[in-house]
């Protein structure tokens, strides 16, 4: 009975490890495309919602951190936000979605910058998760400039970006490369000046709210940031100015067609969610000036009626959602009638 059960206890943990993400599974999976995304946080729960709503389907076992999709050979693996661009720029995944602040800190922070920046490419910005990477020290330094802090202590969980910052500056005041001495800490940033940890932090901001309880104040912003799908390209990092030819995990035409699928049908998605469709009838003395007004980038779709409308026609296009009842409001000024619009669930552009 003890041989058994422990056959099985072992049973069941190898299932387990099996569908648990490692980089060494690189070799088992060449021909499934590893899709990285959050395991946490908003910009997870906003991934996980686009996935969704462009066909890609993954039940995601409890406690596990790797997700098969059902009807292609893409799997899903979640890992922190802050490290899917590393993962990604190493080769272990092929794609992932994550803020393009950790995108920039990756790149920042990598051995040969201008190649890691050709080997990681951005496909889409998703609109989500925005907030700013800023520079700030407490409130009495307000009205202070970056400047003012070379040679200082800055503490962050932004190392790359920070000390490519300082670089510049260092640079331009005459000082020596690396006088700023940076340090990273992994959370409660906030609290560093007040420790004394450091004379000034870099953090991501969104509301406000901690920074200010802090007693800080933004002396500058570093760059806007947010959600960012991009993919690798073949390559790796070497020491010229251009990627060297890769190794490890190949990324084969059938993923490269993946990647292509992927960033198609989220392109569509983000459009569809900007823009609605717009039908309306019109006589033929007025189409003209309809047309025009609602004038987009493709022509409008025209129907002549017939009938007791003669002389009439049905007329559908697509206006941005921002500007609907602006759009709608203007066209009933011009004559048209029967104004709806629908929604769209997807396109493609």
């Amino acid at each position: 009975l003890y041989d058994i059960c422990v056959s099985d206890a072992c049973s069941k943990s190898a299932k387990r490890m099996d569908r648990t993400f490692m980089p060494g599974d690189a070799d088992r999976d060449e021909n499934v495309l590893l899709f990285a995304v959050p395991k946490k946080g908003r910009l997870k729960d906003f991934t996980l919602q686009l996935l969704k709503a462009v066909g890609l389907n993954a039940d995601r076992p409890q406690r596990l951190d790797v997700a098969m999709c059902k009807e292609y050979p893409i799997k899903l693996v979640f890992l922190p936000s802050a490290d899917i661009a590393t993962y990604v720029l190493d080769g272990h995944v092929d794609i992932g979605i994550a803020g393009s602040d950790s995108y920039e800190e990756t790149v920042a922070g990598s051995s040969n910058r201008v190649v890691a920046r050709k080997l990681l490419e951005p496909l889409e910005e998703l609109g989500c998760a925005k907030c700013k990477v800023c520079l700030l020290a407490p409130a009495e330094s307000k009205g202070k400039s970056a400047k003012d802090f070379v040679g200082k202590r800055i503490a962050t969980t932004f190392p790359g970006l920070t000390r490519q910052l300082f670089e510049k500056l260092e640079r331009a005041e005459g000082s020596r490369v690396g006088a700023t001495i940076v340090r990273t800490i992994s959370g409660s940033v906030e609290a560093a000046c007040m420790l004394g940890i450091a004379d000034a932090i870099v953090i991501p901001v969104d509301t406000g709210l901690t920074y200010q309880a802090a007693g800080l104040e933004i002396v500058c912003e570093i760059m806007s940031s947010e959600g960012m799908l991009f993919r690798r390209v073949p390559g790796e990092l070497g020491s010229g100015e251009e990627p060297a030819p890769p190794h490890g995990r190949p990324l084969t035409e059938e993923k490269q067609q993946l990647i292509e699928m992927i960033f198609k049908r989220i392109q569509g998605y983000q459009s569809a969610m900007q823009h609605t469709t717009v039908q309306y009838n019109c006589h033929g003395d007025n189409i003209e000036k309809c047309v025009a007004f609602t004038a987009s980038r493709k022509p409008p779709a025209i129907t002549a009626l017939g009938g007791e409308r003669s002389g009439w026609s049905a007329i559908s296009t697509t206006v941005r959602k921002d500007q609907i009842h602006v759009t709608m409001d203007g066209l009933k000024s011009l004559g048209a009638e029967d104004i709806i619009s629908f929604d769209m669930a997807a396109a493609r552009c």
